[in-house]
């Protein structure tokens, strides 16, 4: 695995991009829904992040999601629309590209269930990430070698 240089801004808008270039005309939540929610609709929840040094700058992250589908449809139809997005979302999630990038799938696994009406789509994806040190404009001149003066 390469490393990337990711936040994880960067991976929900990755992820929700993705989304939508099959869902266009959804709305796609990140995390929480404050208001209403109008279904039709996707909910980006983080089930878990983690990440492991392996050298220094360099770590190896797992991000767990969970992916919910929120139908507008009659409960009669709830079940077949269910289906279909259940489907298309096993395409949709097993490519995910940040920076050009692909991540890996672990265990190549995207896991769908249907709870009390709400479609779960469940995804973890595995990348090296590299951290690297901001260069601060105004700290650029500061000499770190530089003696202590005392004031008089």
């Amino acid at each position: 695995m390469l490393p990337v240089d990711v936040s994880y801004e960067l991976f929900i808008k990755s992820l929700t991009d993705r989304i939508k270039e099959f869902y266009p005309k959804l709305k796609v939540y990140n995390n929480r829904v404050i208001g209403d929610m109008i279904t039709p609709c996707f909910v980006i929840h983080t089930i878990q992040n983690s990440a492991v040094k392996i050298k220094p700058n360099l770590y190896n992250c797992i991000n767990t999601m969970d992916i919910r589908y929120y139908s507008d449809q009659p409960k009669n139809q709830i079940d077949s629309d269910m289906d279909k997005v259940s489907f298309m979302m096993l395409e949709v999630l097993s490519e995910l590209y940040v920076n050009d990038m692909r991540l890996k799938i672990e265990n190549d696994r995207v896991y769908c269930e249907k709870v009390e009406d709400v479609l779960h789509c469940f995804v973890n994806y595995k990348y090296s990430a590299s951290s690297t040190v901001v260069d601060t404009p105004a700290f650029k001149d500061l000499n770190l070698d530089a003696d202590l003066k005392k004031e008089v």
